[in-house]
């Protein structure tokens, strides 16, 4: 099988944390062809969508390696060639979601190729990583999404502390933790409505629960699988990895489940196949459908092989 991935620079992932090439080792451990694509290079000729692909030989031992420089080798230049080539592409940039990704998702969407991206083109599109929870209000914290620093501070009135995020970001950037009384209140929200690309800022009830931290529950084909915990470092509110954050073994909490469950139909609806869900106790604060993460950290403190079980159902797909 030809597995093609669309993804950031080689030489930005990280081989200790990255799940894009925790999913690039399995496929090219089961024998499949791998290939690498950069957004930057994806063109529509006449209705039909091209690529520059570099084939590439995945060194088993890539995971524990200090850079992808000598474990992700190129066979050879990057050649134009038709996506239709590849049985599956895997979409895994990672956030922010700018205009270039908006654009590549609407040259990917095109009749043909339903199946063929992982996740779809239209599903990433549409489920925003913050933004699209909120269709979900009795799972989340106490949410407004605004424009309006008038209306974060009326909002913001009505609670303790509050996070501020912005829309498009991912790995924790951006997000800010205060409230109506902090003289930084006014800075920090005008610094967040600012940052590119534009966007609504969420100003969202703190939740002290996330003081231990957040766990992240993925699910394949809209089914929850599995759970990852991640505890913040000292001193910091947000338990991201990126930022200093502890995985740790957890189990899913019944809510969680059913939470998870109920919202997994409508992901799988919009074509998205693997996708994390992030929670503080039992309220979902955030849906990762772009390049979700965490799949190396979740194997290292429970065992359980995410990427294995992903190459799993593309191969029982085809």
């Amino acid at each position: 099988m030809q597995l093609a991935f669309l993804i950031d620079p080689l030489a930005s992932l990280k081989p200790k944390k990255d799940s894009s090439l925790a999913l690039m080792v399995e496929g090219a451990r089961r024998g499949h062809q791998i290939s690498v694509l950069e957004f930057g290079h994806v063109s529509v000729e006449n209705g039909a969508i091209f690529a520059e692909a570099t084939a590439v030989r995945v060194s088993p031992d890539a995971l524990s390696a200090s850079s992808t420089a000598s474990h992700v080798v190129p066979l050879g230049p990057a050649q134009r060639v038709n996506i239709e080539q590849f049985e599956r592409v895997f979409i895994r940039k990672d956030p922010p979601f700018d205009t270039q990704y908006l654009a590549v998702t609407y040259l990917l969407d095109r009749p043909g190729h339903a199946g063929r991206f992982i996740n779809a083109p239209r599903g990433i599109r549409e489920v925003n990583e913050k933004l699209f929870a909120t269709r979900y209000p009795s799972f989340t914290p106490q949410t407004l999404v605004a424009w309006s620093f008038d209306e974060a501070l009326r909002f913001a009135r009505q609670y303790e502390k509050v996070v501020i995020k912005p829309s498009y970001y991912g790995s924790g950037k951006g997000v800010s933790l205060s409230a109506h009384d902090d003289a930084r209140f006014p800075e920090i929200f005008a610094s967040t409505l600012a940052l590119e690309p534009l966007g609504p800022v969420l100003v969202q009830q703190y939740l002290p629960e996330g003081k231990g931290g957040d766990t992240r529950v993925m699910l394949i084909d809209g089914v929850p699988l599995a759970a990852v915990g991640r505890r913040p470092a000292p001193g910091e509110f947000r338990a991201n990895i990126a930022l200093g954050g502890e995985a740790v073994a957890v189990e899913i909490r019944p809510e969680q489940q059913r939470i998870a469950t109920e919202l997994g139909k409508d992901l799988t609806q919009l074509g998205i196949l693997f996708a994390g869900l992030d929670f503080i106790g039992d309220k979902l604060i955030e849906i990762n459908v772009t390049s979700p993460t965490l799949m190396q950290e979740l194997r290292r403190v429970s065992g359980f092989d995410l990427a294995a079980r992903i190459l799993d159902r593309v191969e029982a797909g085809l």
